[in-house]
């Protein structure tokens, strides 16, 4: 019990310790995966033991090829072709473009979000309208196809649940989060007015039609090759984005000692770290102490909404990905016994949509990513900040509070196929 205790004290610490001393949290979880190893009396091999290699190498891949689709201009293409299409003769009809093309690129795993944001907030900028009405389409758009199988987020999660033992539909889940984003996506359409739009003109850079280039176009063959083959070959996903990546370098796509320096080698460094981590807590029984506690506290109706008001709470400070899903994923085996009428796709997936509710905050690395840009961009006074400060805010726990509902009603429990 006391090791258990000190494991959930130890990840709690590094987690503060990485925020407040900017420490990249991988250094800082695999010091914490070694204290708790020295303290109860474990061997190194049961520390590495929890290092997902299946996950460091299905994202290094994909890092990789995300890296040559940005530097050889792919992303940009892809990007200005969105606005392009969506800003021709009505602005109504732009957010509905801008979501269904951003929501598509996650779902072959493009990770469009860091090169779009800077963009759509620019964009608002030009156009005279509020920015929170442009960059929400955006942020929804990030939450509606996160869940794919294909998207850095549904990587994560559904490497989680493998590691767990247990196995899950992912796609299934993933389309029921493209839906229920989908229909909040509507109504914010229709509270945001842009149903009530008329002609607009874009500037000039978002309204030239971008030309696509050799490379750019056999990249965005590689996504689709890549995407074909798992889908319809049932190739694993690291294998066939490893082949595209040899490909494209081989054939000079991008320059390729550029491609490996700019390797996201920090999220690579915080996986090793955390999954070393969590791995030695489940030895510890840190996750088990956590999943009695909740179901101690909980019953049949309570416990999917609590699930989901944990991750989304714990979200806000700590990353989904690299922290929360971790955490509570490998505590569901143990809830799931003695909540016998929920299912275990149920409660995984309450975690995992309810852990990204709260992503659009802006305490999240997404959220700061829309504030640096809206301060770039508008140049506002500290009132204005704050004010689209307290407005993310507010959106992410309106969103927090959806998910739960949901996850209270069963909804993601429904089996499509």
């Amino acid at each position: 019990m006391a090791l258990a205790i000190l494991s959930l004290v130890v990840l709690i610490l590094v987690i503060v310790i990485s925020n407040v001393r900017k420490i990249n949290l991988g250094i800082a979880a695999m010091a914490g995966a070694a204290i708790l190893m020295l303290a109860g009396g474990l061997e190194v091999s049961d520390m590495l033991s929890g290092f997902n290699t299946s996950l460091f190498v299905q994202s290094a891949a994909m890092g990789l090829l995300v890296v040559i689709a940005r530097i050889n201009g792919t992303l940009s293409y892809l990007s200005g072709k969105i606005f392009q299409i969506g800003g021709g003769s009505a602005v109504r009809f732009m957010p509905i473009v801008l979501y269904v093309c951003l929501v598509a690129a996650e779902f072959l795993g493009m990770n469009l979000n860091s090169l779009v944001i800077p963009l759509v907030v620019a964009l608002a900028f030009e156009m005279k309208i509020d920015v929170i009405r442009l960059i929400f389409v955006a942020l929804l758009a990030m939450l509606g196809g996160g869940q794919a199988l294909f998207a850095s987020p549904g990587r994560f999660f559904n490497s989680y649940v493998e590691e767990a033992g247990m196995t899950i539909n992912g796609w299934n889940i993933a389309i029921l989060a493209t839906i229920a984003y989908s229909c909040l996506f509507f109504v914010f359409y229709f509270a945001f007015g842009w149903h009530k739009g008329g002609a607009v003109t874009l500037p000039k850079r978002e309204a030239t039609a971008p030309k696509i280039t050799v490379h750019q176009a056999l990249t965005l063959l590689g996504f689709l090759v890549m995407a074909a083959g798992v889908l319809v070959l049932g190739q694993n996903l690291a294998t066939m984005a490893l082949l595209v990546d040899l490909v494209l370098m081989l054939i000079g796509a991008c320059d390729n000692k550029t491609a490996v320096q700019e390797m996201p080698y920090s999220m690579l460094l915080m996986i090793g770290g955390m999954t070393m981590l969590t791995g030695v807590m489940q030895v510890l029984g840190g996750p088990e102490l956590l999943a009695n506690a909740v179901t101690q506290l909980s019953s049949a109706v309570l416990v999917r909404p609590l699930l989901s008001l944990i991750s989304s709470a714990m979200s806000v400070v700590a990353s989904a990905s690299s922290v929360v899903q971790p955490t509570l994923i490998p505590m569901i085996p143990t809830i799931a016994e003695h909540f016998t009428t929920l299912s275990v796709q149920s409660l995984v997936a309450t975690i995992g949509i309810g852990s990204y509710a709260t992503a659009i905050s802006p305490l999240s690395t997404t959220g700061m990513q829309v504030m640096t840009a809206y301060d770039a961009v508008y140049q506002p006074d500290a009132q204005s900040r704050l004010r689209l400060f307290n407005r993310l805010l507010l959106l992410a726990v309106g969103n927090a509070v959806v998910q739960m509902i949901l996850a209270a009603v069963g909804y993601y429990g429904i089996q499509l196929f």
